[in-house]
């Protein structure tokens, strides 16, 4: 051994020493003060112990702590990765309480997490409540893994299905009035926001979005409606055009949806964008149906024609009875 490893290995002995000294003066200023067992529930020396790592550093720990509770105190990480420990040289099971003086070391895996029986009492692996925090801690931050996973899953399948795949995550959520990408997977992945929202943010619809003034509708000239076969019911003379969106033609069922300065749009009654509409603005869609093209008028023929016919057949009548 070099003569550096030798004067660590006596400053280690000398701390534990100290502290063992420590310890026995403390419990014996305990028995002095407690002189009835009311007095002695008062101090408050036996809630505490002190335990050595291998480099000899002092760790306060709650009385009866274990090395679960020892590897928390020194790490977070170190104690969700806590597998096994040894006392004084020797392995123990991880729920052993600790003792004052004793040297434990533990045992941790590379990656992993901590096991739902340590949040268990009755197991005893946890005597410190802010270990015991901070496994909670550990098991919430996956459950909320999980949900941001379900979450994103579905918003990036519907985006599949929009074919908007090439659209920002962070945009989107933001349009939504959410802070990031994260926080909109949350509430979709604990169904809390629609999917349907995002559709209606995706489709543009026929209209611009609602306002809660009165629908501007331009008259057509004479004549508009039969050209477009297009009847609206109960209004005449309304201008309409075919939505792009489904290209509705007879017989298809329609229905009509008032937008703001360009008429009535005739969509098929089970396009996509109509339903949405209809749920969202009720109050705009309005019947229409298919119309029939009259049946053109026989040319009128100029008096002076008629004059001359009737009389050619009044003279090749009267040449008849002649």
């Amino acid at each position: 051994m070099s003569a550096s490893g030798d004067f660590e290995e006596r400053v280690a002995e000398a701390r534990k020493a100290v502290l063992r000294q420590l310890l026995a003066w403390e419990r014996d200023f305990a028995g002095q003060a407690a002189e009835t067992p009311a007095q002695a529930e008062g101090t408050g020396f036996d809630d505490r112990i002190y335990v050595f790592t291998p480099q000899a550093t002092v760790i306060e720990l709650t009385a009866r702590g274990t090395p679960i509770d020892f590897a928390y105190a020194l790490h977070t990480d170190l104690g969700h990765r806590c597998r096994g420990a040894k006392v004084d040289g020797l392995m123990v099971p991880l729920s052993t309480p600790l003792a004052n003086g004793q040297t434990v070391e533990v045992t941790a895996a590379k990656e992993g997490g901590p096991s739902l029986d340590w949040l268990n009492p009755e197991l005893g692996f946890l005597r410190s409540p802010r270990a015991r925090a901070k496994v909670r801690a550990w098991f919430n931050s996956q459950a909320q893994a999980g949900t941001i996973a379900r979450g994103r899953e579905a918003v990036e399948k519907l985006l599949q299905r929009e074919g908007k795949t090439a659209l920002k995550l962070d945009d989107l959520a933001g349009r939504l009035g959410f802070k990031d990408a994260e926080a909109l997977f949350e509430v979709v992945g604990k169904d809390e926001f629609s999917l349907r929202t995002i559709e209606q943010l995706l489709r543009p619809a026929e209209a611009p979005e609602a306002e809660h003034d009165a629908p501007l509708i331009k008259r057509s000239r004479a004549g508009d409606s039969s050209k477009g076969g297009v009847l609206v019911v109960g209004v005449d003379s309304l201008l309409t055009n075919l939505a792009k969106c489904c290209r509705p033609a007879p017989p298809d069922r329609i229905g009509g949806f008032v937008t703001r300065g360009r008429g009535v749009a005739v969509h098929r009654s089970d396009c996509s964008n109509f339903r949405h509409m209809v749920q969202a603005m009720p109050e705009r869609v309005i019947p229409v149906t298919w119309g029939c093209h009259p049946r053109p008028a026989r040319p009128r023929i100029p008096w002076t024609w008629r004059w001359r016919r009737q009389t050619a057949r009044a003279c090749c009548a009267t040449f008849r009875k002649c």
